[in-house]
C-alpha cells in the first residue's frame, strides 16, 4: 500500500512537471511566433529599408516665439482615427496681442501630408538622430521647431539651435510655408 501511494505521488509530481514544461514552451513558442510577425517594425536604417519612416508620418507641427517682443506662431496637422486631418494655426503678433486662431479638418481622400513626406525624404530628417547645439547663444532670440509623429509613436524633433546636416538647409522654410499654405 505505502509503495502504490509512493507511485501515485510520483506519477502526480510527473504530470505537475510535464504541464508546466507544457506551459512554459507555449509562451515561449507565442513570444517566438509574435517576434517573428513583427521582427521589422521599427527598423530604422536609412533609405532602402522596408519600412520608410516618412511614409508613417501621422502629425507635424512647426512652433515659433521666445523672442523679445512675445511673437508665437503654432501650426499643426493631425492625422486623425478615422483618417481624416485636423490643421490648427493659432499666431500672437506681440506679448499680449491678440491671438489669431483657424482650426479646419481635411478630408482622408485630401493628400495634406504627402508634401511633408517629400520633404521629409529629401532631407532625410527623420534619420538624423540627436543632432549637436549651436555653441551660438542668443538670449533674446525666437527659436523655431518641427516635430513629426511617425509609426503611431515615435517622435522626432528639430530645433532651430540645433546644428543641421547640410541635407537640411532649409527645412524650417519648407515645413512652415507649406503648413502656412493649409490656412
Amino acid at each position: 500500500m505505502r509503495r502504490s501511494q509512493g507511485i501515485k505521488r510520483m506519477i502526480k509530481k510527473i504530470i505537475i512537471a510535464a504541464v508546466i514544461i507544457l506551459v512554459i514552451a507555449g509562451i515561449i513558442t507565442a513570444a517566438a511566433v509574435y517576434m517573428k510577425k513583427h521582427k521589422n517594425d521599427y527598423i530604422l536604417d536609412g533609405p532602402g529599408m522596408v519600412r520608410q519612416p516618412q511614409d508613417y508620418i501621422d502629425y507635424c507641427s512647426y512652433s515659433y516665439g521666445g523672442g523679445m517682443e512675445g511673437e508665437s506662431e503654432h501650426i499643426e496637422l493631425t492625422r486623425r482615427s478615422d483618417g481624416s486631418y485636423t490643421y490648427s494655426y493659432s499666431y500672437c503678433p506681440y506679448n499680449g496681442g491678440e491671438e489669431t486662431v483657424i482650426e479646419k479638418t481635411f478630408s482622408d481622400y485630401e493628400p495634406v501630408m504627402d508634401e511633408i513626406r517629400e520633404i521629409c525624404k529629401r532631407t532625410g530628417v527623420l534619420t538624423w538622430g540627436e543632432l549637436p547645439k549651436s555653441d551660438l547663444l542668443l538670449l533674446d532670440a525666437p527659436t523655431a521647431t518641427v516635430s513629426f509623429r511617425y509609426f503611431d509613436n515615435c517622435f522626432y524633433s528639430v530645433n532651430s539651435d540645433d546644428i543641421l546636416p547640410e541635407e537640411g538647409n532649409g527645412i524650417f522654410s519648407d515645413i512652415y510655408d507649406y503648413l502656412k499654405s493649409l490656412k
